[in-house]
């Protein structure tokens, strides 16, 4: 799936990604790889039920929740993507964490901005 979602071959990245979902539907990092590949179809719906999964088995994932808080921003809900991003924030420690803060403080001010909540936007 990971090949076919590089190719852009999106289509059957999900075809993929839903046979190894299919055969091990506990494995969290499968439900990820799918929702990244149904966000770039524009398929905010199917990856934030993707993004749900994965993080029902890895709860404190920041990359999971980095991810279903863009999610959330692109389907108006801020108030999710601000406790995902919130929490994303809060959670990042390592090296490579530290590479997503400077998105992740972008998408929680347009969450905030969304919530007319200015002043939280640009803190």
């Amino acid at each position: 799936g990971l090949i076919y979602r590089r190719e852009g071959n999106y289509n059957a990245a999900l075809e993929s990604l839903t046979k190894a979902i299919t055969a091990d539907n506990t494995q969290a990092r499968y439900y990820y790889n799918r929702a990244e590949v149904l966000r770039l179809k524009k398929d905010l719906e199917g990856a934030h039920g993707d993004l749900a999964l994965a993080l029902s088995y890895d709860p404190g994932c920041v990359e999971y929740l980095y991810v279903r808080g863009l999610v959330c921003v692109g389907l108006q809900r801020y108030e999710k993507a601000v406790v995902d991003l919130e929490n994303a924030k809060n959670g990042q420690t390592n090296e490579k964490d530290v590479e997503m803060m400077h998105d992740t403080l972008y998408h929680l001010g347009l969450a905030h901005s969304g919530l007319s909540k200015y002043k939280e936007a640009v803190d």
